[in-house]
């Protein structure tokens, strides 16, 4: 839980800090690497997400089973 609100926190820093930020100005690999690393923490929040929906729906069918 502590990982996912520093990821939050992280977000919000570099959406902000990006914000005044010109991108025309850097290489073009670099502005490639920036961009598809932004989404990243996003992905961590949808894993959690799904392994909490699928643990739950693993316990609600084992004490189904009993």
């Amino acid at each position: 839980m502590c990982y996912l609100f520093s990821s939050l926190v992280t977000i919000v820093v570099v959406a902000s800090v990006f914000e005044n930020y010109h991108l025309q100005d850097l290489p073009e690999i670099k502005r490639a690497m920036l961009i598809a690393t932004q989404p990243i923490p996003l992905l961590i929040v949808f894993y959690w997400l799904i392994t909490k929906g699928l643990r739950k729906l693993e316990r609600n069918r084992v004490k189904a089973g009993q």
